[in-house]
Protein backbone atom coordinates (compact mmCIF):
# COMPACT_ATOMS: atom_id res chain seq x y z
CA UNK A 1 0.00 0.00 0.00
CA UNK A 2 1.04 3.59 -0.57
CA UNK A 3 1.01 5.53 2.70
CA UNK A 4 1.08 9.32 2.84
CA UNK A 5 3.29 10.63 5.66
CA UNK A 6 0.56 12.43 7.56
CA UNK A 7 0.63 12.86 11.33
CA UNK A 8 -1.84 9.97 11.59
CA UNK A 9 0.73 7.61 10.07
CA UNK A 10 4.11 8.94 11.20
CA UNK A 11 5.60 10.96 14.03
CA UNK A 12 6.72 14.41 12.93
CA UNK A 13 10.18 15.36 14.18
CA UNK A 14 11.23 18.92 14.91
CA UNK A 15 9.62 21.52 12.70
CA UNK A 16 8.47 19.15 10.00
CA UNK A 17 4.93 19.97 8.91
CA UNK A 18 2.22 18.59 6.70
CA UNK A 19 1.38 20.20 3.38
CA UNK A 20 -1.05 18.60 0.94
CA UNK A 21 -0.35 15.12 2.31
CA UNK A 22 3.43 15.55 2.23
CA UNK A 23 5.85 15.87 5.14
CA UNK A 24 7.82 19.06 4.48
CA UNK A 25 11.35 19.05 5.89
CA UNK A 26 12.68 22.58 6.20
CA UNK A 27 14.53 23.54 9.36
CA UNK A 28 17.54 21.48 10.46
CA UNK A 29 16.59 18.30 12.28
CA UNK A 30 13.08 18.13 10.85
CA UNK A 31 11.87 14.72 9.78
CA UNK A 32 9.55 11.79 10.32
CA UNK A 33 9.76 8.62 12.39
CA UNK A 34 7.68 5.47 12.23
CA UNK A 35 7.58 1.76 13.05
CA UNK A 36 7.32 -0.68 10.15
CA UNK A 37 5.74 -4.12 9.99
CA UNK A 38 7.46 -5.06 6.73
CA UNK A 39 10.72 -6.64 5.64
CA UNK A 40 11.03 -4.16 2.78
CA UNK A 41 9.73 -0.63 2.43
CA UNK A 42 10.31 2.21 -0.01
CA UNK A 43 10.52 5.87 0.95
CA UNK A 44 9.86 8.46 -1.75
CA UNK A 45 11.49 11.89 -1.43
CA UNK A 46 10.84 15.12 -3.34
CA UNK A 47 13.30 17.95 -3.80
CA UNK A 48 12.80 21.67 -4.29
CA UNK A 49 14.10 23.97 -7.04
CA UNK A 50 17.75 23.37 -6.06
CA UNK A 51 17.47 19.71 -7.06
CA UNK A 52 17.11 20.68 -10.71
CA UNK A 53 19.65 23.51 -10.92
CA UNK A 54 23.31 22.59 -11.38
CA UNK A 55 24.39 25.99 -10.07
CA UNK A 56 22.71 25.12 -6.76
CA UNK A 57 24.91 22.06 -6.16
CA UNK A 58 26.14 23.36 -2.79
CA UNK A 59 22.67 24.46 -1.63
CA UNK A 60 20.74 21.22 -2.02
CA UNK A 61 19.05 19.53 0.93
CA UNK A 62 21.04 16.85 2.74
CA UNK A 63 19.02 14.04 4.33
CA UNK A 64 19.68 10.81 6.14
CA UNK A 65 17.61 7.67 6.72
CA UNK A 66 18.06 5.57 9.85
CA UNK A 67 16.95 2.07 10.72
CA UNK A 68 17.03 1.57 14.50
CA UNK A 69 19.52 4.46 14.89
CA UNK A 70 21.85 3.05 12.24
CA UNK A 71 22.41 5.46 9.35
CA UNK A 72 21.57 3.56 6.15
CA UNK A 73 21.52 6.43 3.66
CA UNK A 74 23.18 9.86 3.72
CA UNK A 75 22.40 11.78 0.54
CA UNK A 76 21.92 15.08 -1.23
CA UNK A 77 18.55 15.64 -2.87
CA UNK A 78 19.97 15.92 -6.37
CA UNK A 79 16.82 15.05 -8.30
CA UNK A 80 13.21 16.25 -8.10
CA UNK A 81 12.15 12.75 -7.00
CA UNK A 82 14.16 10.02 -5.29
CA UNK A 83 13.28 6.56 -3.94
CA UNK A 84 15.08 4.57 -1.25
CA UNK A 85 14.49 0.90 -0.51
CA UNK A 86 15.09 -0.41 3.00
CA UNK A 87 15.56 -3.97 4.20
CA UNK A 88 14.08 -4.14 7.67
CA UNK A 89 12.21 -6.32 10.15
CA UNK A 90 8.83 -6.17 11.83
CA UNK A 91 9.03 -3.55 14.57
CA UNK A 92 12.03 -1.66 13.18
CA UNK A 93 12.15 2.09 13.78
CA UNK A 94 12.64 4.16 10.62
CA UNK A 95 13.67 7.79 10.80
CA UNK A 96 14.19 10.34 8.01
CA UNK A 97 16.03 13.51 9.11
CA UNK A 98 17.07 16.67 7.29
CA UNK A 99 20.72 17.35 8.15
CA UNK A 100 21.04 20.71 6.41
CA UNK A 101 19.35 24.00 7.15
CA UNK A 102 16.28 25.62 5.65
CA UNK A 103 17.68 28.85 4.21
CA UNK A 104 19.11 27.18 1.11
CA UNK A 105 16.67 24.34 0.48
CA UNK A 106 13.78 22.14 1.56
CA UNK A 107 12.72 18.56 0.87
CA UNK A 108 9.66 16.41 1.44
CA UNK A 109 8.72 12.83 2.16
CA UNK A 110 5.86 12.19 -0.24
CA UNK A 111 5.05 8.52 0.23
CA UNK A 112 6.00 5.33 2.03
CA UNK A 113 5.33 2.06 0.20
CA UNK A 114 4.53 -0.66 2.71
CA UNK A 115 2.61 -3.93 2.32
CA UNK A 116 1.64 -4.32 5.98
CA UNK A 117 1.46 -0.70 7.00
CA UNK A 118 3.30 1.61 9.39
CA UNK A 119 2.53 3.37 12.66
CA UNK A 120 3.91 6.53 14.30
CA UNK A 121 6.85 6.20 16.65
CA UNK A 122 6.14 7.12 20.27
CA UNK A 123 7.16 10.47 21.69
CA UNK A 124 10.16 10.63 23.97
CA UNK A 125 9.50 11.76 27.53
CA UNK A 126 11.13 15.16 26.92
CA UNK A 127 11.04 17.67 24.08
CA UNK A 128 13.87 20.20 23.83
CA UNK A 129 13.50 23.26 21.61
CA UNK A 130 16.69 25.02 20.49
CA UNK A 131 16.66 28.37 18.70
CA UNK A 132 19.96 29.33 17.16
CA UNK A 133 22.27 30.04 14.25
CA UNK A 134 24.99 28.18 12.33
CA UNK A 135 26.42 26.57 15.46
CA UNK A 136 23.05 24.95 16.13
CA UNK A 137 22.83 23.84 12.46
CA UNK A 138 26.20 22.06 12.54
CA UNK A 139 27.69 24.40 9.94
CA UNK A 140 30.66 22.86 8.14
CA UNK A 141 31.12 20.15 10.75
CA UNK A 142 32.11 17.64 8.06
CA UNK A 143 34.82 19.85 6.53
CA UNK A 144 37.91 20.73 8.56
CA UNK A 145 39.52 22.75 5.74
CA UNK A 146 39.26 26.36 6.91
CA UNK A 147 39.77 27.71 3.41
CA UNK A 148 36.74 25.94 1.98
CA UNK A 149 33.39 27.64 1.52
CA UNK A 150 30.08 26.74 3.11
CA UNK A 151 28.10 23.89 1.58
CA UNK A 152 25.02 22.02 2.71
CA UNK A 153 27.03 18.89 1.84
CA UNK A 154 29.18 19.42 4.95
CA UNK A 155 26.42 20.52 7.33
CA UNK A 156 25.05 17.97 9.81
CA UNK A 157 22.89 19.06 12.74
CA UNK A 158 23.14 15.60 14.32
CA UNK A 159 26.82 16.33 14.98
CA UNK A 160 26.07 19.74 16.47
CA UNK A 161 25.83 20.35 20.22
CA UNK A 162 22.08 20.78 19.66
CA UNK A 163 21.04 17.27 18.69
CA UNK A 164 23.94 15.76 20.62
CA UNK A 165 22.39 17.27 23.76
CA UNK A 166 18.95 16.02 22.74
CA UNK A 167 20.27 12.46 22.37
CA UNK A 168 22.11 12.58 25.69
CA UNK A 169 18.82 13.53 27.37
CA UNK A 170 16.96 10.77 25.47
CA UNK A 171 14.64 13.49 24.25
CA UNK A 172 12.97 14.68 21.08
CA UNK A 173 14.41 17.84 19.56
CA UNK A 174 12.97 20.81 17.72
CA UNK A 175 15.39 23.22 16.02
CA UNK A 176 14.69 26.71 14.67
CA UNK A 177 18.08 27.81 13.36
CA UNK A 178 19.61 29.56 10.37
CA UNK A 179 23.28 30.22 9.66
CA UNK A 180 24.34 33.85 9.84
CA UNK A 181 21.14 35.06 11.50
CA UNK A 182 20.83 37.00 14.74
CA UNK A 183 18.69 39.17 16.97
CA UNK A 184 19.41 42.64 15.52
CA UNK A 185 21.70 41.74 12.62
CA UNK A 186 22.89 38.86 10.54
CA UNK A 187 26.62 38.33 10.16
CA UNK A 188 28.32 41.58 9.13
CA UNK A 189 31.43 41.22 6.97
CA UNK A 190 32.55 44.81 7.47
CA UNK A 191 31.27 45.46 10.98
CA UNK A 192 29.18 48.39 9.77
CA UNK A 193 26.46 46.92 7.57
CA UNK A 194 23.46 45.81 9.59
CA UNK A 195 21.63 42.89 7.98
CA UNK A 196 18.04 43.23 9.17
CA UNK A 197 16.85 40.67 6.61
CA UNK A 198 18.47 37.92 8.70
CA UNK A 199 16.75 38.08 12.08
CA UNK A 200 15.53 34.94 13.84
CA UNK A 201 12.63 36.79 15.56
CA UNK A 202 11.17 37.39 12.07
CA UNK A 203 10.95 33.64 11.30
CA UNK A 204 10.46 32.04 14.71
CA UNK A 205 6.68 32.23 14.34
CA UNK A 206 6.76 30.98 10.73
CA UNK A 207 6.94 27.50 9.18
CA UNK A 208 10.45 28.25 7.98
CA UNK A 209 12.55 30.37 5.67
CA UNK A 210 13.98 29.32 2.32
CA UNK A 211 14.97 31.07 -0.89
CA UNK A 212 13.98 27.90 -2.76
CA UNK A 213 10.41 26.64 -2.83
CA UNK A 214 9.08 23.11 -2.75
CA UNK A 215 5.70 22.47 -4.42
CA UNK A 216 5.53 26.26 -4.81
CA UNK A 217 5.17 26.58 -1.02
CA UNK A 218 6.64 29.67 0.65
CA UNK A 219 7.18 28.72 4.34
CA UNK A 220 7.87 32.25 5.59
CA UNK A 221 4.33 33.27 4.65
CA UNK A 222 2.69 30.68 6.92
CA UNK A 223 2.37 30.77 10.70
CA UNK A 224 3.78 27.92 12.77
CA UNK A 225 1.09 25.98 14.63
CA UNK A 226 2.31 26.39 18.21
CA UNK A 227 -1.00 25.35 19.75
CA UNK A 228 -1.38 22.26 17.58
CA UNK A 229 2.07 20.89 18.30
CA UNK A 230 3.65 19.53 21.45
CA UNK A 231 4.99 22.13 23.88
CA UNK A 232 8.69 21.69 24.71
CA UNK A 233 9.84 20.93 28.25
CA UNK A 234 12.61 23.50 27.86
CA UNK A 235 13.56 26.11 25.26
CA UNK A 236 17.22 26.94 24.66
CA UNK A 237 18.23 30.13 22.82
CA UNK A 238 21.72 30.49 21.37
CA UNK A 239 21.76 33.83 19.52
CA UNK A 240 24.31 36.63 19.50
CA UNK A 241 27.34 35.28 17.68
CA UNK A 242 26.34 37.00 14.42
CA UNK A 243 25.11 40.11 16.20
CA UNK A 244 28.59 40.47 17.72
CA UNK A 245 30.07 41.02 14.24
CA UNK A 246 27.92 44.14 13.97
CA UNK A 247 27.85 45.28 17.59
CA UNK A 248 31.62 45.00 18.14
CA UNK A 249 32.48 47.38 21.02
CA UNK A 250 29.73 49.91 20.19
CA UNK A 251 27.71 50.37 23.39
CA UNK A 252 24.65 51.69 21.56
CA UNK A 253 24.53 48.58 19.39
CA UNK A 254 25.08 46.30 22.35
CA UNK A 255 22.21 48.03 24.15
CA UNK A 256 20.04 47.56 21.05
CA UNK A 257 20.86 43.85 21.11
CA UNK A 258 19.88 43.62 24.79
CA UNK A 259 16.60 45.46 24.22
CA UNK A 260 15.60 43.42 21.16
CA UNK A 261 16.64 40.16 22.81
CA UNK A 262 14.42 41.00 25.79
CA UNK A 263 11.57 41.67 23.37
CA UNK A 264 12.15 38.32 21.65
CA UNK A 265 11.96 36.60 25.04
CA UNK A 266 8.44 37.99 25.36
CA UNK A 267 7.55 36.45 22.00
CA UNK A 268 8.96 33.08 23.01
CA UNK A 269 7.17 33.20 26.35
CA UNK A 270 3.87 33.98 24.61
CA UNK A 271 4.12 30.66 22.80
CA UNK A 272 5.86 28.72 25.59
CA UNK A 273 3.92 29.52 28.77
CA UNK A 274 5.39 27.78 31.79
CA UNK A 275 8.37 26.41 29.84
CA UNK A 276 11.83 27.10 31.30
CA UNK A 277 13.91 29.23 28.92
CA UNK A 278 17.70 28.85 28.91
CA UNK A 279 19.78 31.51 27.15
CA UNK A 280 23.32 30.50 26.17
CA UNK A 281 26.19 32.15 24.31
CA UNK A 282 29.96 32.19 23.95
CA UNK A 283 31.08 29.16 21.93
CA UNK A 284 32.29 31.33 19.02
CA UNK A 285 33.05 34.45 21.02
CA UNK A 286 32.15 35.89 24.41
CA UNK A 287 31.77 39.55 23.32
CA UNK A 288 28.02 39.80 23.87
CA UNK A 289 27.74 37.59 26.94
CA UNK A 290 27.31 40.62 29.27
CA UNK A 291 24.72 42.06 26.88
CA UNK A 292 22.83 38.77 26.91
CA UNK A 293 22.74 38.80 30.69
CA UNK A 294 21.50 42.39 30.54
CA UNK A 295 18.72 41.32 28.16
CA UNK A 296 17.55 38.64 30.57
CA UNK A 297 17.68 41.11 33.46
CA UNK A 298 15.60 43.61 31.47
CA UNK A 299 13.06 40.91 30.66
CA UNK A 300 12.85 39.68 34.25
CA UNK A 301 12.40 43.18 35.63
CA UNK A 302 9.65 43.98 33.14
CA UNK A 303 7.70 40.72 33.41
CA UNK A 304 8.54 39.28 36.82
CA UNK A 305 9.18 35.97 35.06
CA UNK A 306 11.81 34.02 36.98
CA UNK A 307 11.57 30.83 34.91
CA UNK A 308 14.48 31.91 32.73
CA UNK A 309 18.16 31.04 33.02
CA UNK A 310 21.53 31.85 31.45
CA UNK A 311 24.65 29.82 30.81
CA UNK A 312 27.74 31.43 29.35
CA UNK A 313 30.25 29.25 27.51
CA UNK A 314 33.94 29.85 26.99
CA UNK A 315 35.17 30.46 23.46
CA UNK A 316 36.19 27.30 21.59
CA UNK A 317 39.76 26.16 22.19
CA UNK A 318 42.43 26.37 19.51
CA UNK A 319 43.59 22.83 20.24
CA UNK A 320 40.12 21.48 19.52
CA UNK A 321 40.42 22.67 15.93
CA UNK A 322 38.16 24.60 13.59
CA UNK A 323 36.07 23.71 10.57
CA UNK A 324 34.89 25.92 7.68
CA UNK A 325 34.77 29.63 8.56
CA UNK A 326 36.23 28.90 12.02
CA UNK A 327 33.15 27.03 13.20
CA UNK A 328 33.28 24.41 15.98
CA UNK A 329 34.51 20.88 15.38
CA UNK A 330 32.76 17.74 16.57
CA UNK A 331 35.15 17.82 19.56
CA UNK A 332 33.88 21.25 20.60
CA UNK A 333 30.25 20.32 19.95
CA UNK A 334 30.70 17.25 22.17
CA UNK A 335 32.10 19.35 25.03
CA UNK A 336 29.29 21.89 24.74
CA UNK A 337 26.66 19.15 24.69
CA UNK A 338 27.99 17.67 27.94
CA UNK A 339 27.76 21.04 29.70
CA UNK A 340 24.35 21.82 28.22
CA UNK A 341 22.97 18.41 29.17
CA UNK A 342 24.09 18.96 32.78
CA UNK A 343 22.59 22.46 32.82
CA UNK A 344 19.24 21.33 31.43
CA UNK A 345 19.17 18.36 33.81
CA UNK A 346 19.68 20.70 36.75
CA UNK A 347 16.95 23.08 35.60
CA UNK A 348 14.45 20.26 35.00
CA UNK A 349 15.46 18.33 38.10
CA UNK A 350 16.35 15.20 36.15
Amino acid sequence: MNVRPTRENVKYIGRAFEYDGNAILGFSGSGIEFVTCDETITINIAGDETAEKTEKLYDRARLTIYVNDERKYDFMVSSPYLSYDLRCSDGDMIRVVKLSENAMSSAAVTEIISDKGIKPAEDKKLLVEIIGDSITCGYGVDDEMLGHVFSTMTEDCTKSYSLKTVRKLDADGELCSLSGWGIISGYSDDGETRHTEQLIPSVYEKCGYSVSKIFGFNPQKYEWDFKGRRRPDITVINLGTNDASYCLDHKDRQDMYSAEYASFLETVRKHRPGTPILCILGVMGETLCPSLQKAVDIYKEKTGDSNIYTKMFKDQLEEDGRVVDYHPTVVTHEKVSEILKATISEILGL
